[in-house]
């Protein structure tokens, strides 16, 4: 049993979960589904039969796979798999085509091939560790940002709002102080006018 369906599977698992489906103009989630029953099938398949041509038939899948998510933008959210998975793929392909066409060559070598795929798989967790953590930091980063967005435009609402309260609030002092001044101008003319009405007796 190879683990090539099973890596498809969890790419199209991490997909169906990150894609912006609102970005896409068909129906990429009925895609998805597609090609998680076709993993599925495949894992099934591989289990039953264990020729080269069901070997074939899984790696090409994931190659396919592999293909449409790099070329694709609206499944970029798992780009960052394809190098995780790649390595494996690829030196599965060969050392399944090598056991295939070159058996004795593979007897020779098997434990080199061996090693090689374990490496692939211990490359593909190393990696999704490494990727599950920046992917992490990334979403608290967003989050923080966010955060510090709302606080600006929060600060800046009530930054707009005290000025205009200040301009109304000068507003009504300005006006406060001419109907002060008008008063007491007028108070003003009123002693003027009874000093003078004083000064000139009836």
């Amino acid at each position: 049993m190879t683990l090539e369906p099973i890596f498809a599977l969890l790419l199209i698992s991490f997909l169906k979960k990150k894609v912006n489906y609102q970005k896409v103009d068909y129906d990429l989630a009925k895609y998805l589904q597609f090609g998680f029953y076709v993993s599925i099938a495949l894992i099934i398949l591989d289990v039953v039969s264990s020729t080269y041509l069901v070997t074939l038939l899984v790696q090409v899948f994931l190659f396919a796979l592999l293909y449409l998510v790099y070329r694709r933008q609206e499944l970029q959210a798992g780009r960052h798999m394809i190098f995780s998975i790649l390595p494996y793929a690829i030196l599965s392909f060969i050392s399944s085509f090598v056991q295939e066409f070159f058996p004795s060559f593979y007897k020779k070598t098997d434990d080199f091939f061996e090693s090689a795929v374990l490496f692939g798989v211990l490359w593909y967790g190393g990696m999704w560790l490494v990727n599950r953590n920046q992917r992490k930091a990334l979403e608290r980063e967003r989050a923080r940002r966010e955060a510090e967005e709302a606080q600006h435009r929060i600060m800046a609402q009530l930054k707009v709002d005290l000025e205009h309260e200040v301009a109304q609030r000068t507003a009504e002092l300005v006006k406060q102080k001419e109907e002060l001044q008008v008063t007491l101008d007028e108070l003003r003319n009123t002693q003027a006018q009874l000093i003078q009405s004083e000064k000139w007796p009836l």
